[in-house]
């Protein structure tokens, strides 16, 4: 037997009134998913424990069996772990050392340079901003780095992380949750992140990069933001806790950290950005070597184009990257398998909710569809949010994987 989580971040959310009251998963022409819910089980799972904060760690952790209530210790720690430097290891913490997850964002440009605190936060991506692009704009904050003892470490796009000394992380919140907001009362506690936040403003806004930004019609990064900080994680072995070869096939760090602290193989898909632009069909066509002609009996695929549709408030964004997953990558998995005659069993779901209109995460328990290749063992008319919502919810969301794994 072998098993497949689909995870497409993001995905569900709330009715439209553009789209009649649908939400974007109901009204997103998904034929594969629709039939797949005539034969599989369907319900509604807590992927969020009460009183955590609502993202891909917290969601991923709960998703793959791991309780976050017990072991997660901050976003960026997670993502150290799933950072692969040129020497080919994880970002190892020290004892005394915290990681932060650091953002390139666009704060608004109408205030005086001195009034930072009035800012409002425009884009928690600098406008998507390219990698090349990003890697330019981190140089010109290494004196500033090198001079509080801290350490960056780039990731894709706007992604970075920071590394230094145990300072307070109390109220660090992710930028993508105050978009439109004044950032005044949201500012790091602490001075020294405070001093970093303000200081990288003014070396940013007016460098080089950002002006060749401007005159493209672009966003500018004119800003870091700080947040996800914590020490180091520790997992327990994804093979000791299930006895299964697990392989993960993401392009973000926090779903590879996961994979690399449980000790899965992580599988690189050239084409994969995690963004909405990321190659869907690369993914399926790794994801289908990896579970049907490689020796791992457990193959994690995670998709990030909704959850970044979503936080941009782009609503047709949104459904044409359900679509593209429906279609590009579900669709031919589901093929091969059936062609295969193999016996898999898949787990279809979101992580968490990402509202389009607020541009969001909340923890309202997600819909999920299980497919047993062998037998039907449900019968819906569809899948999304509302055939879930006459489901019962699971409310401890680590036993999910369980029901996954049972015969």
């Amino acid at each position: 037997m072998k098993y497949l989580i689909i995870i497409a971040d993001g995905m569900a959310d709330e009715g439209q009134e553009e789209l009649g009251g649908k939400t974007p998963l109901s009204y997103a022409n998904t034929k594969t998913l629709d039939r797949l819910a005539k034969r599989s089980k369907i319900g509604r799972v807590k992927t969020i424990p009460d009183g955590m904060e609502a993202g891909s760690d917290v969601a991923g952790l709960t998703i793959l069996g791991y309780d976050p209530k017990s072991v997660y210790t901050g976003r960026a720690p997670i993502e150290c772990l799933g950072l692969v430097e040129q020497e080919n290891s994880c970002i190892l913490l020290g004892e005394e050392e915290i990681a932060y997850r650091m953002n390139l964002v666009t704060l608004t440009e109408d205030e005086e340079e001195s009034d930072y605190e009035k800012k409002r936060m425009l884009d928690h991506t600098a406008g998507q901003i390219s990698t090349k692009e990003s890697k330019k704009i981190m140089r010109i904050l290494q004196n500033l780095f090198d001079r509080m003892a801290y350490q960056y470490y780039t990731e894709t796009s706007y992604r970075h992380l920071l590394v230094g000394k145990r300072i307070k992380i109390e109220g660090l919140i992710p930028p993508h949750n105050i978009l439109g907001d004044s950032i005044g009362k949201h500012l790091p506690k602490d001075t020294t992140l405070d001093f970093l936040l303000r200081e990288s403003y003014r070396l940013l806004n007016h460098c080089s990069v950002n002006d060749k930004r401007r005159r493209e019609g672009k966003l500018p990064a004119n800003s870091i933001w700080l947040w996800g900080g914590g020490e180091a994680l520790k997992l327990e072995s994804f093979y000791n806790k299930y006895e299964k070869r697990g392989a993960m096939i993401s392009a973000v760090a926090v779903l590879k950290g996961i994979a690399n602290g449980s000790g899965m193989t992580n599988l690189t898909v050239q084409g994969a950005t995690g963004t909405v632009d990321t190659d869907y069909g690369a993914k399926a066509r790794r994801a289908i070597k990896a579970l049907l002609f490689e020796p791992y009996d457990f193959v994690c695929l995670h998709i990030e184009a909704p959850d970044e549709a979503s936080h941009r408030g782009d609503l047709r964004g949104k459904i044409h990257g359900i679509e593209q997953i429906d279609e590009s990558v579900i669709a031919p998995i589901i093929h091969a398998i059936e062609q295969s005659e193999k016996d898999v069993r898949v787990l279809i779901l979101p992580d968490h909710y990402t509202l389009v209109k607020q541009r969001v995460h909340t923890s309202v328990p997600v819909p999920y569809l299980i497919y047993d290749s062998r037998r039907s063992i449900g019968n819906f008319p569809a899948y999304n949010e509302v055939q879930a919502d006459s489901e019962s919810i699971l409310s401890d969301g680590t036993k999910l994987i369980e029901d996954l794994f049972s015969e």
